[in-house]
Order: C-alpha cells, then structure tokens, then sequence
C-alpha cells in the first residue's frame, strides 16, 4: 500500500477501496510518512561527511610515511646529495 502511494498508482480513494479500507486510514497513513521523510532528511546534510580526528592524524601519518626513505641506502644517498649540492638541488 505504501509504495502504491508513494509512486501514485492510484488516488488515495482508489487504495483505500483496494485494500477496503477507510480514506481517513490512508490520509492518516499518507501523513505519517510524509512526516517520517521530513524529519529523516532535516537532520541529512549534502556532500561526503567530514574525516573524524582520527582518519586525519592516520592521513598525515602515511603522507610522513610516502615521503620517507625507503631503505638505508636511500636515505645515506638523499643525505650525501644534500650535503654536496645543497638544499636546493
């Protein structure tokens, strides 16, 4: 009855006589829902939800991570680059 409603199929006298039922009980129904949709999309915002404290200190944690040498090589060879080119080679 509910999706009849919702994706009118049929007005509200038509339903109640199919499903013999009084209009006032559909109108009632029709009501209650209507209601039931509002409040559940007042308390809805648009877009993606914001990242918790959480995900973002794990964020920086992998950022730190991606950015680190790789190896003991690595770094020795980062570290004697710096120290005969400069920092801003």
């Amino acid at each position: 009855m509910g999706l009849e409603l919702g994706t009118g199929q049929g007005s509200q006298r038509e339903i109640a006589d199919k499903w013999g039922i009084d209009r006032s009980t559909v109108v009632h129904i029709c009501k209650v829902a209507k209601q039931a949709v509002v409040s559940g999309l007042a308390g809805s915002r648009p877009g993606r939800p914001g990242k918790t404290p959480e995900q973002v200190a794990l964020d920086r944690r992998w950022a730190r991570t991606a950015a680190a040498p790789t190896s003991f090589l690595d770094e020795r060879s980062y570290r004697l680059k710096s120290a005969t080119t400069g920092p801003d080679a």
